[in-house]
């Protein structure tokens, strides 16, 4: 019979440790890392920037009126006063529910990520591939998307 030489686990556990400790940064820097190199993409009119380019090249076959109206509503689901719609609302719910930390950490996130997205955009400057959606005008920046 034949022994089998026991595993030592320990390096494992300290790996799967150090990882449910530091989960929420190590997720916001991969993130981050990750933004920074489609960022760096978009500045130096990279792969990325080209495949957009061809993309949209495609889409404009797809105009209709009524497509046009869909997709306009739908990009009005991530406007400001529409978020700040729905950020009263969550709040008032979580008020309810007694949530303070939840209500705290939630606003921390929304306004940090408005001040990022608008700050990132006015730095980078990309102007949208086109400014009309049918008949409908939109304004600013095109990156990064506030509905990413």
């Amino acid at each position: 019979m034949r022994k089998t030489k026991k595993r030592d686990h320990r390096g494992g556990a300290l790996i799967r440790s150090l990882f449910s400790k530091h989960r929420e940064l190590i997720i916001a820097i991969v993130s981050g890392i990750f933004f920074g190199l489609i960022l760096l993409d978009v500045v130096y009119e990279g792969a990325l920037f080209r495949f957009d380019a061809v993309v949209h090249q495609w889409s404009l076959g797809w105009h209709t009126p009524l497509r046009d109206k869909i997709l306009f509503a739908v990009t009005q689901l991530g406007d400001l006063s529409t978020m700040l719609f729905y950020s009263v609302l969550l709040t008032l719910l979580m008020y309810y529910k007694k949530m303070w930390r939840e209500i705290r950490f939630y606003w921390v996130g929304m306004v940090g990520s408005a001040a990022l997205f608008a700050g990132v955009k006015e730095l980078i400057g990309r102007t949208r591939p086109s400014s009309f959606i049918g008949e409908f005008h939109q304004q600013g920046y095109s990156f990064p998307s506030g509905h990413s």
